[in-house]
């Protein structure tokens, strides 16, 4: 690869000024916002407002390349143009609108999720705008080759110069021990990869559009990386696919959520190989390019079948959100894609058109992914609250009022019975469907069901920086008002045992005693400095023993009385009924229980104790 000198450099960098000055201008805008983020030049406050500017003005990079394109391709006048450029400010303003107020309680999820929507969309549009009429199609791909190879080209220049800078940096600061403020290696992080980066793709951008749809020469690289890189790891996840949907037919099992977004992945994989190597399927040698194509969209069918079965299932056990909703989307557009090329249409531009259409689309209006989603976990909840005797003409029956006076510390003026009459499961699903929906959606949608003003109480918990203020504590605010407990089935299926004495200990006819503590969580016991000679603690698979292994020998406790009594949660137990013994050839021991805690019917989860040692040379 051959460096261009300064002048040359100079030169592009006025050129791709001229032609796209106002996505530059946005590119150095955005380096601005990011910087006074990184430096904290601004109040916590106000830094929202900054990640709104800098997410907006990021947007504008693509979105004025599209116009600039837009307006070449179809000849646009100087006054259509500047028309077209306040479209586009226009545009971003309403993206800017979009964002929550630095005033509102709680962020949500939607406006950035649409955010990044609108961004793939626009990122999408660079690639095929040139050529949004018909035919060109051997000029549309030796453009998007020409963009992959300039974006290559421009991340690799970017990141041999602030590595350089970095280098330089740190020398000056070893050399003349300068004092450089952390702050400054990603500010120049940030000029680099959005102002430098920006300007020197653009200005490699091909200006001669038509030109592109005569060129016949293609780079063998390209055709030997597709061939022999990407279409044998294709092959290999296709057999994988294929391996694990004969596996569902034969045991007849739910296929596994992630199947979905594999069949997603390795098919847009296998689109980006063909189309890597679709022009090379035009010579004679490569006809089989072609039939390989045809066959490789005619694989996708059972993948897709079973994408739609993994994904109509979940979607009928728990309704529609948002990620769902863009599974079945996606999984909608490649049944689009396979019919338009099994009938026998070769026109590759159909793949990034019909994808940027359905996301936009997708992104909107009472069919949209956030509509769609929202209704349909709102529908879940009212009835799971019906079904539970909660809900009556759209209020919680019997809501826990909360003392307004005390805000913002919670406390409860009137108490409610509700919890008593949920099952675990709804406890669990109720919980879900309100910590997905304050998430993703917007907390008010669950509001309006209290008589009392929650939107109050939850401001006052923001505003008063208390616990209450993301979104997942507004979830618990929202469920315990509905007077829930998030963990009732939880400790309703655990046993929490204390001894009642844990300070004295009869030690009488033992020489040594030894703090122990387990826990399955990490699956590692824990013994105090003077306990070296236990190499081992370890509870049987019935949990019935626990077997310690001290200095070789294999102690055995029998603790299985433990669950013949039917103990209270966290009422002390008599210290007698959490002491065991055991014997060896080679010596005597005790073992006193301070605490334990087990699930019903399953494993012992934490255990502290005492192991006394007897007996023993």
């Amino acid at each position: 690869m051959k460096f261009p000198s300064l002048n040359e450099l100079a030169t592009e960098a006025k050129t791709a000024f001229l032609r796209f000055p106002f996505a530059v201008i946005m590119s150095a805008l955005t380096a601005i916002f990011a910087i006074i983020l990184t430096e904290e030049i601004v109040d916590k406050s106000s830094q929202i407002v900054f990640i709104h500017y800098m997410l907006t003005t990021a947007l504008g990079i693509p979105l004025f390349v599209v116009i600039k394109l837009l307006a070449v391709k179809l000849n646009f006048s100087s006054v259509n143009y500047y028309i077209s450029i306040a479209v586009g400010f226009v545009l971003l303003l309403l993206v800017y609108i979009s964002f929550p107020d630095q005033d509102i309680a709680v962020n949500y999820s939607v406006p950035y999720i649409k955010y990044a929507i609108y961004n793939i969309a626009v990122h999408l549009m660079v690639a095929f705008v040139p050529f949004i009429k018909r035919g060109e199609e051997n000029g549309f791909w030796n453009y998007n080759k020409a963009l992959f190879l300039r974006l290559m080209e421009a991340i690799l220049y970017s990141g041999v110069l602030y590595l350089g800078l970095v280098i330089a940096l740190g020398a000056l600061h070893g050399l003349f021990d300068l004092d450089i403020d952390e702050t400054v290696y990603m500010d120049i992080y940030i000029v680099i990869f959005t102002v430098f980066n920006t300007w020197f793709f653009a200005a490699k951008l091909p200006r001669d559009i038509h030109a592109l749809d005569s060129i016949r020469v293609y780079p063998k690289g390209l055709k030997v990386f597709s061939q022999f890189i990407l279409l044998p790891l294709l092959l290999v996840y296709l057999l994988i696919l294929y391996s694990y949907e004969l596996k569902i037919l034969i045991s007849w099992d739910w296929p596994k959520g992630i199947v979905s977004y594999l069949v997603i992945g390795i098919s847009v994989l296998g689109m980006l190989t063909f189309l890597l190597i679709q022009p090379y399927g035009n010579s004679g040698e490569n006809k089989w390019i072609k039939r390989f194509t045809k066959s490789y969209y005619l694989t996708l069918i059972p993948l897709v079948a079973m994408l739609y079965f993994a994904i109509l299932m979940r979607i009928g056990d728990y309704g529609f959100t948002i990620n769902r909703y863009v599974v079945l989307m996606l999984g909608v557009w490649l049944t689009i894609v396979i019919i338009y090329f099994l009938i026998g249409r070769t026109n590759i531009k159909f793949i990034p058109i019909s994808l940027t259409i359905i996301l936009v689309l997708s992104s909107f209006g009472p069919w949209g992914m956030f509509s769609v989603s929202e209704s349909s976990q709102i529908g879940r909840l009212e009835n799971l609250l019906s079904k539970n005797n909660m809900l009556e003409n759209g209020k919680i029956v019997d809501e826990v009022i909360w003392e307004t006076d005390s805000l913002p510390t919670l406390h409860e003026k009137v108490e409610s019975g509700n919890q008593a009459n949920v099952d675990s499961l709804d406890n669990e699903e109720i919980f879900s469907i309100v910590d997905y929906i304050s998430t993703f959606h917007d907390y008010k949608d669950v509001a309006k069901y209290f008589e009392q003003d929650l939107e109050n109480i939850v401001y006052m918990q923001d505003t008063s920086e208390q616990h209450y203020v993301n979104n997942n504590s507004v979830s618990y605010l929202i469920y315990n008002t509905m007077g829930l407990d998030r963990y009732k089935s939880y400790r309703d299926n655990r046993v929490y045992l204390n001894s009642d004495n844990t300070i004295s200990f009869d030690v009488s006819g033992y020489d040594k005693s030894i703090d122990i503590s387990y826990t399955t969580y990490t699956n590692i016991a824990q013994f105090s400095p003077e306990s070296m000679g236990i190499n081992n603690i370890e509870f049987s698979k019935d949990n019935k023993a626990l077997i310690v292994n001290y200095d070789g020998d294999e102690v055995e406790f029998n603790i299985s009385k433990i669950y013949k009594v039917n103990y209270e949660s966290n009422v002390p137990v008599a210290q007698e009924d959490l002491t065991f013994y055991s014997e060896t050839e080679s010596g005597k021991y005790k073992l006193i229980i301070n605490s334990i805690n087990y699930e019903k019917g399953s494993r012992i989860e934490t255990m502290r104790g005492l192991l006394l040692v007897g007996g023993r040379e």
